[in-house]
């Protein structure tokens, strides 16, 4: 009978020391010493045959004394067994509570969940790195977001792909005509490693980089497939098809993005971005004047934005549209440019179209002339033709007609006098004599206007200098070094004008005043003219 008893409570402990003994422990490693079939045996399987033992041979001290700590045995396996258990469902926890902080908003206790999560270095890691750089990138955590990114989608080899479809989106926003090599390739190798052409994300990052590497075709394939998703490409692919010649395709697709823009801008007015780019769409649709609209809100909402040169932007590009087509007048073509000097006296390309009206003159000036005159009898923009027409003059030896043009072009338009410093200015950088005379004429009658101006004095000093009219450069310089000295005035030397006055001692024949500007320059900051 002890003997079946015996065998009777062995037979388990037996049969499960067999299945532990049979399995493959390959993966011992990561299995608790406790677990594994030696120790399970020592612990179970030897205690219970010394009981049983103690039984058949009716030793009942020994029995009864075992059979206590027996039992201590197996309560306290079980217990490790739970404790264990627990300890490995610890991350699943984390993770858990985790994302339903996310999905609750409450990003710093899912920041804290994660942090742990990661500090407990089992499993969850790559999971929990890039809700955690997901999250901070949403919370505005740019360079810690950056840093995990990173770590998850190196620039050199494959990871995590959801990283590097984040990242190549970022990367391919970036790209633009002025990229470099190094940039085009890494938002490549990001954007392979993605593994994903489908996504409406993947087909605008694609498209964007196609763009970057000047395949317009490509890209816009990928945006046409993307824009349902992303309707602000619709801009971008109206430029694309412009690019590709595809004219009604264009027209479509910045109708798409105007109307897009427009529900942008009702909802943010004080998105100057969006503002811009609707000008630009409405512009390229040939609605200058909603366009122009557009923009002069933007100036009353934001007064030291960026406005006034992309209004002046905005009448150079009527300008341009009028040059290429047939049948407008001079005075038709001077308004915008008219209007873009209103805005920004140094606007450069209104400056450029001007000389080149003024300009480009050779042989017979009789019909240029002719027409200028027509404008100015019209009386459509006067100001601007005797503008033009007193450089004609200039250009015919004729500098009292010029400057009698010059003067009835300010009595017209007063800001025209920072028009003509602009101008002088361009011209003084010719070398060619009869530019620097008609410059110096022109910068004259500036003056007269407003000769306390010191930005017109530097501009006529920097053009006696080049006429090698050393004293007359050195009035007008010592004048403007003497306001911006005062201490009222705010402001610092500029390192060029003592470089100028260094130059023009040195032909005067003072080289140690000249010295001791120079030594200035070098302690000067240089204003921007």
């Amino acid at each position: 009978m002890f003997q079946s008893l015996s065998d009777a409570v062995l037979r388990p402990f037996r049969r499960f020391g067999r299945r532990l003994t049979g399995l493959n422990f390959t993966v011992s490693g990561w299995v608790p010493p406790w677990l594994r079939p030696g120790f399970l045996t020592f612990v179970l399987l030897y205690p219970f045959r010394a009981v049983v033992n103690a039984w058949q041979e009716r030793m009942w001290r020994i029995f009864l004394g075992g059979l206590p700590a027996l039992l201590g045995i197996v309560v306290l396996v079980l217990l490790r067994i739970r404790g264990q258990q627990a300890e490995s469902s610890i991350p699943q926890w984390y993770w858990n509570d985790s994302q339903l902080a996310i999905s609750a908003k409450d990003y710093p206790r899912a920041e804290m969940l994660l942090i742990r999560l990661l500090q407990t270095g089992t499993g969850f890691v790559n999971e929990a790195k890039f809700s955690l750089a997901t999250l901070y990138r949403e919370t505005g955590h740019k360079e810690q977001a950056e840093l995990l990114f990173r770590q998850l989608a190196p620039d050199d080899w494959r990871s995590h792909s959801a990283a590097h479809r984040l990242r190549a989106g970022d990367l391919c926003a970036l790209l633009g005509e002025t990229s470099t090599p190094d940039e085009i390739s890494r938002a490549h190798h990001h954007l392979q490693a993605a593994d994903d052409e489908k996504s409406p994300e993947m087909l605008l990052a694609w498209g964007r980089y196609e763009i970057a590497t000047g395949d317009y075709e490509k890209a816009r394939g990928f945006l046409e497939q993307a824009v349902a998703t992303f309707p602000e490409a619709w801009s971008t692919l109206g430029t694309l098809s412009l690019i590709l010649g595809k004219q009604e395709e264009a027209v479509e697709s910045y109708t798409n993005a105007k109307d897009f823009l427009r529900g942008r801008l009702l909802k943010s007015p004080e998105d100057g971005k969006t503002r811009e780019e609707f000008a630009v769409v409405l512009a390229r649709l040939g609605e200058m004047e909603e366009a122009r609209q557009v923009l002069e809100n933007g100036l009353k909402l934001e007064p030291n934005g960026n406005w006034k040169i992309l209004l002046a932007g905005l009448y150079v590009n009527a300008h341009d549209i009028l040059s290429r087509e047939r049948g407008h007048s001079l005075g038709e073509m001077f308004s915008p440019l008219d209007k873009a000097l209103e805005y920004e006296p140094n606007f450069a390309p209104a400056l450029s179209r001007l000389m080149s009206k003024i300009n480009s003159v050779s042989g017979d000036n009789s019909e240029l002339r002719s027409s200028l005159s027509r404008v100015v009898a019209e009386g459509k923009e006067p100001a601007l033709a005797h503008l033009a027409l007193g450089n004609l003059c200039w250009i015919e030896n004729d500098p009292k007609s010029a400057r009698f043009h010059f003067e009835r072009a300010i009595s017209i338009n007063p800001k025209l006098t920072y028009v003509l410093n602009n101008l002088a200015w361009l011209l003084a950088k010719n070398k060619q004599q009869s530019d620097l005379e008609r410059a110096l004429g022109m910068i004259n009658q500036a003056l007269e206007s407003e000769p306390q101006n010191l930005q017109f004095l530097d501009t006529r000093g920097t053009i006696f200098m080049k006429l090698q009219r050393w004293n007359e450069a050195l009035a007008d310089f010592e004048l403007v070094l003497k306001e911006t000295t005062d201490p009222s005035n705010g402001t610092q030397n500029s390192r060029l004008l003592h470089g100028q006055l260094a130059e023009v001692y040195d032909h005067l024949g003072f080289p140690d005043i000249a010295k001791e500007h120079r030594q200035l320059a070098q302690q000067s900051v240089q204003p921007q003219k």
